[in-house]
């Protein structure tokens, strides 16, 4: 997005803000999306759980992805800490389907642990727009946060336990 905003800087800085720079980006995220689709296996092929199939190869893929950034951070001394911080309609039973476990499972094939978040923010009793910054956008509200903070503290200094020694 950087990208392609600053190749339009003139008109971007013009009409940021605007009705009108908002229906161009609808537009160009529904063209990508239907691009996307295109590229996507069938959508009603299910695998014998029932999740779609599409979803435990592009969860080995993300674990791969995230396994071989382990790697390159264990080189380091740095742990990872993964933490799956889930969308809206998935704490407030919207979708059915997990989207979380497949890439929790794929990871743990590997030995990485995951933080599903989504307990903790579905048992706040707290509302949807408490969590999210909706109606303006999906990402999680200060609220949200600290509540993901709690649940990461204990993974975050088991990590910093155990990371091995640097050496100089």
């Amino acid at each position: 997005n950087r990208d392609w905003k600053s190749s339009l800087e003139p008109l971007y800085g013009w009409t940021r803000g605007t009705a009108s720079f908002n229906a161009l980006l609808h537009v160009r995220g529904r063209l990508r999306a239907r691009r996307t689709e295109r590229n996507l296996p069938n959508r009603e092929e299910r695998a014998a759980d029932g999740t779609p199939a599409w979803v435990a190869p592009a969860a080995e893929r993300y674990a791969d992805e995230v396994a071989a950034l382990e790697e390159q951070l264990d080189e380091r001394g740095v742990r990872l800490v993964v933490a799956a911080f889930p969308h809206p309609w998935q704490v407030f039973g919207r979708w059915n389907n997990d989207r979380i476990g497949p890439v929790s499972r794929a990871l743990a094939r590997r030995g990485i642990e995951m933080a599903d978040l989504s307990p903790a923010l579905r048992d706040s009793g707290l509302e949807m727009e408490e969590l999210y910054l909706f109606p303006h956008d999906g990402h999680a509200s200060p609220r949200a946060y600290a509540l993901a903070a709690e649940v990461l503290e204990p993974h975050v200094r088991r990590a910093l336990d155990t990371r091995p020694a640097l050496t100089p």
